[in-house]
């Protein structure tokens, strides 16, 4: 389940971006992250980012516009309410995470932490986020990521 949800996630970030081109969401439509990176693939980032319902999963996606940088977080269920989750291994009982950093194909996964939403609507997904990453793929040690989102929903939440 743990690898569904985290490639649900990951591929919501390819299909949901935009580039601001007419596409479903890019930098003029409120949509944003930030996001640090320290341990392996350490650095700064910044980008779009989406959320959406899709066959019994809810998804965030963030992705940079040069593509270096996406990260997925999946649950079983529906929308979030306003609270804090937690982001581990099992999307059943809370969120799990996704991160692929860079050309190198860096993937992580979420093994502690936590998804923060501040606010929550049809319309768009708020909050924060902190967590340890452990490699899944590639060569890299493990990493910390935090940082923070405004998510729209471009087919309704």
């Amino acid at each position: 389940m743990r690898l569904l949800a985290s490639t649900a996630a990951l591929a919501l970030v390819v299909a949901c971006g935009g580039n601001g081109e007419g596409d479903l969401l890019g930098p003029g439509d409120l949509s944003s992250f930030s996001a640090t990176v320290t341990g392996g693939s350490a650095g700064s980032y910044s980008g779009f980012s989406s959320a959406v319902p899709s066959s019994g999963l809810f998804s965030i996606g963030m992705s940079t516009g040069d593509g270096k940088f996406a990260l997925g977080f999946s649950r079983t269920g529906t929308r979030p309410t306003t609270g804090t989750y937690e982001l581990g291994t099992n999307a059943q009982t809370g969120f799990t995470a996704a991160l692929r950093i860079n050309t190198d194909q860096v993937i992580y996964t979420s093994s502690s932490g936590t998804l923060t939403i501040t606010s929550s609507s049809s319309t768009e997904i708020k909050g924060t986020f902190s967590f340890t990453g452990t490699v899944t793929a590639g060569a890299s040690t493990s990493t910390n990521v935090s940082g923070s989102f405004s998510a729209p929903c471009p087919v309704g939440c």
